[in-house]
């Protein structure tokens, strides 16, 4: 199973668990516990996760992929973008056969 983690680093940080380094163990644990392999879209990507969606649909569209999973921590790492860019976020859901948030 091949998948993508999106994190969100502007949640507010007065909760534990929107902080990104919170998010990235919980997803990181995940992959490993459910032995997903994370796909890297761009070569020149630092991180093997995506912080920025228009970045991984950017990608996505680039690479003409399809992949199994985006795995989120939970739906707020999202809901702004989805309100504000419900036809990108709908685009970007596209490209998986399934989005999981583990919250």
């Amino acid at each position: 199973m091949n998948g993508i983690m999106l994190l969100n680093k502007h949640l507010p940080l007065t909760c534990t668990e929107h902080c990104p380094n919170f998010q990235l163990a919980h997803l990181t644990e995940y992959v490993q516990a459910n032995g997903i392999n994370l796909a890297i879209l761009n070569p020149e990507q630092v991180h093997p996760y995506y912080t920025i969606p228009y970045a991984l649909l950017h990608d996505l569209k680039k690479k003409q992929a399809r992949l199994d999973c985006l795995m989120m921590y939970s739906y707020e790492t999202i809901a702004s973008y989805d309100y504000g860019f419900s036809e990108n976020w709908a685009e970007l859901q596209s490209y998986f056969k399934e989005i999981r948030y583990l919250a």
